[in-house]
């Protein structure tokens, strides 16, 4: 792999693994707040390389595998180390934080999030919207998006990446 710029993207990287580099330290704080323990989040976060790099193309969302991916991790090994309820809510957490871990603070960032993300979508071209609607929101495959509009597979991925590319750059911001 070789360096390509500032932005931490790695020629010849695939985007699981760009994805890893740059997520790595939230993904392992996010393991070390799930596992209270900084040596055993460290080796999650490794086997959490290990099997999303392994996963079979398309991936939409790099980001979303590797956190689905340490999410299933946390739950096996909960499964397997017979620490039952306390362990299962650990996990549920994950999906649901409980009401009180819902702040004042966090609904105002959100909600600003959201609206950054709208702004987004709607500052988009207005083919990008479309297929970026029909894909996300209606649930259509790329290939039935690119049926229904009359165009290819290739465009609807290129529509997608600069969408998925506006959202994060929205959102992040």
């Amino acid at each position: 792999m070789t360096f390509a710029n500032d932005n931490m993207a790695y020629l010849g990287a695939s985007p699981v693994e760009q994805a890893f580099l740059r997520h790595r330290p939230e993904l392992l704080r996010f393991l070390v707040s799930r596992l209270r323990c900084f040596a055993t989040a460290e080796d999650a976060v490794q086997e959490v390389y290990v099997r999303a790099s392994g996963a079979r193309p398309p991936i939409h969302d790099p980001r979303a595998l590797l956190f689905q991916t340490a999410a299933n991790l946390i739950r096996n090994q909960a499964r397997s180390d017979g620490r039952g309820r306390a362990a299962f809510s650990t996990y549920a957490d994950l999906i649901a934080p409980p009401f009180e871990a819902i702040t004042p603070e966090r609904q105002v960032l959100d909600a600003e999030a959201l609206d950054r993300a709208q702004t987004a979508i709607q500052n988009l071209p207005p083919q990008c919207q479309v297929v970026f609607r029909l894909h996300r929101f209606d649930g259509l495959k790329q290939r039935e998006v690119a049926t229904h509009l009359g165009i290819s597979t290739t465009a609807v991925e290129k529509h997608m990446r600069r969408a998925m590319a506006a959202l994060v750059a929205a959102v992040e911001t």
